[in-house]
């Protein structure tokens, strides 16, 4: 019997201090029994790259499923080994669904399974020891899209060892199995959106590089929300569209604070379809640990590989997408995605307690806060936290305007298809806005909605009320200010330079990014409203944006400054920056490089 046959790994898991835990890291060791009684130890790595390499003919999915299991057997050095019973249901379906020319594509000698093995050989070559995102830390780490590709086709392969307690999965083998039957066909597509992101690295391998910045705001960096004065920012509401069809966009993904969620199980929500569709997204779940109530983690130069219909139990890969997002001068995609974890509510009335409350303020916060990465590029969201996790469409709403107010950033606020919640927001949006109502102002109305609300009486019609009978609250807000000061773009104090704030290289150098000190600027309100009905409400007639879809093609942020990156130096810390581009300075931009919905404001 030949050696390389009978070995069995241990899998043994968990990070090294500041580093991801490689497949090939010399403690990754295995126990290797011969045909003699002997046994030997030897590298584990050693045996993924004997069961991947081009002698080992893989033809078919139970023949793939064999070798993934080969080199995932736990073995003891006393007693049996242990044989993951894998029943990987999801990916044999998959493969029932497809033709015999896909399914000749994916085995064949130089189809796409090929690449992936040969990414997987080679990956020790061309990927660094990977810097872990930590806990507490605002860190960055910058890799080239075929790194990317690399740690996802060990990832499909399932050659990583077991992950440390805090980190999400990274193999794909829970999504292989389908374990749920319920949602066992979510699975299903999600594994073709992956087959075809592997096709077109076959076919023309991704350029450019992603930045992955977690983000972590200080406790005495939060604004204190009762006391601020920031007016409330520009809006745009639509009742079409898809967020990540909205380029030139910060844009949102309602997150798991396991980056991710379930896009590695049964999951088919908002987060998983995002990163099914992007699967350069997939790479953050190896590094990023879980995300603290103080942190957000921001994806910068990530694609779209793959087109999508439906939703949950509905969702479809819809074919191939080629993604027309421009390069920056730093070899990024221009696509901006931020993750935030919304608190689930199973009893829906605590999302109303103040600390609750002030938690996603924070939380929302820490994300629209403006960096060197994001600036004054406008958020496109929705409703955040309002499906599974069971939050008031309306609360969720006013906590992000404040969030965004304070953070001066303008909203895209896509209600994705619920026509009457457009109005609402609309209509709340006008009433605040004709009485220059603050942030700290809107804020407290908000905190005394639980105790003081009447019988099903809705968060919208308590603080329209409240505001209306309350001469204090209406105008500008005398009892703080004569004059609504502009928001600070951290908090009440700029960063200070620390060691916690750092941007790690492709090869885990620690480098510094540049800063600015600018104020921003604000632009000048603009009033949405052209009428309004009693107490300021009106309820606006359907517009054209209301009957047709968004248009996909247009994009570029607006005064995205310079993204300093992995080739900048004299950094601040993390990279963040507490100013934005003046209005000088983005009115020299021409209205191609604004996104549409905002150009009304220029």
């Amino acid at each position: 019997m030949n050696e390389s046959d009978s070995c069995v790994g241990t899998n043994q898991g968990g990070n090294f201090g500041d580093f991801v835990r490689m497949p090939w890291a010399e403690a990754s060791r295995i126990f290797m029994k011969g045909s003699s009684a002997s046994s030997k130890i030897g590298l584990r790595w050693d045996f993924i790259v004997r069961q991947l390499g081009e002698g080992k003919s893989i033809q078919d999915v139970s023949s793939l499923i064999n070798v993934i299991a080969n080199y995932n057997t736990f073995h003891r050095r006393e007693g049996p080994r242990e044989r993951p019973q894998w029943k990987c249901h999801a990916l044999e379906e998959c493969f029932e669904e497809m033709s015999s020319t896909q399914i000749h594509e994916f085995f064949c000698e130089d189809g796409i399974l090929s690449t992936i093995r040969q990414l997987v050989i080679k990956s020790k070559e061309i990927v660094p020891e990977v810097k872990l995102l930590k806990s507490g830390v605002n860190g960055r780490l910058s890799l080239h899209k075929y790194q990317v590709a690399a740690l996802l086709a060990n990832g499909f392969l399932c050659t990583f060892a077991l992950q440390s307690i805090g980190y999400p999965t990274i193999n794909f083998n829970r999504l292989f199995e389908g374990e749920d039957k319920r949602r066992r066909k979510s699975s299903v597509e999600k594994i073709k959106c992956l087959l075809n992101y592997f096709r077109r690295v076959k076919e023309d391998m991704p350029t450019g590089f992603i930045t992955y910045h977690r983000i972590c705001t200080p406790i005495h960096e939060f604004p204190d929300w009762e006391e601020s004065n920031a007016r409330l920012t520009e809006l745009v509401v639509k009742m079409k569209g898809n967020i990540e069809d909205q380029n030139g966009y910060l844009q949102m993904d309602f997150a798991n604070k396991y980056v991710g969620g379930g896009i590695l199980g049964g999951g088919s929500l908002q987060e998983e379809i995002r990163f099914a569709i992007s699967p350069e997204l997939i790479a953050a779940r190896l590094f990023t640990q879980c995300l603290g109530d103080n942190e957000a983690l921001l994806v910068v130069g990530t694609e779209r590989y793959s087109s999508h219909s439906g939703f949950g139990g509905s969702f479809r890969f819809a074919g191939d997408f080629r993604d027309t997002v421009p390069f920056d001068d730093t070899e990024h995609k221009m696509s901006y995605v931020i993750m935030l974890d919304a608190l689930n509510f199973s009893h829906p009335p605590d999302q109303y307690v103040e600390n609750k409350i002030i938690r996603e303020l924070n939380k929302a916060y820490t994300g629209f806060q403006q960096t060197d990465l994001s600036r004054g590029i406008p958020l496109a969201t929705g409703n955040w936290g309002c499906g599974a996790f069971r939050g008031d469409p309306q609360l969720k709403f006013l906590i992000q305007l404040i969030a965004c107010s304070q953070a001066g950033r303008r909203i895209l606020y896509l209600t994705y298809g619920n026509f009457n919640l457009k109005n609402s927001i609309q209509s709340m949006y006008n009433f605040l806005k004709e009485r220059q109502i603050s942030v700290g102002t809107l804020y407290r109305i908000i905190r005394e909605y639980r105790v003081k609300k009447t019988e099903n009486q809705t968060l919208f019609e308590f603080v329209t009320n409240t505001i209306t009978n309350d001469g204090t609250r209406t105008d500008v807000d005398q009892s703080r200010s004569e004059v609504i000061e502009e928001p600070s773009a951290s908090g009440p104090s700029a960063r200070k330079s620390s060691d916690s704030d750092l941007e790690y290289g492709l090869f885990g150098k620690r480098i510094r990014t540049s800063s600015a000190s600018d104020e921003i600027n604000r632009t000048e309100e603009y009033d949405l409203a052209s009428t309004s009905g009693a107490g300021g409400v009106t309820i606006p007639s359907p517009s054209e944006d209301d009957v047709e879809m968004l248009d996909d093609s247009r994009f570029a942020s607006n005064c995205t400054g310079d993204q300093s990156l992995i080739h900048d130096s004299e950094a601040s810390p993390g990279g963040e920056c507490v100013a934005g581009k003046n209005r000088e300075e983005c009115s020299e931009l021409t209205s191609e490089r604004i996104p549409k919905d905002f150009q009304n404001y220029r």
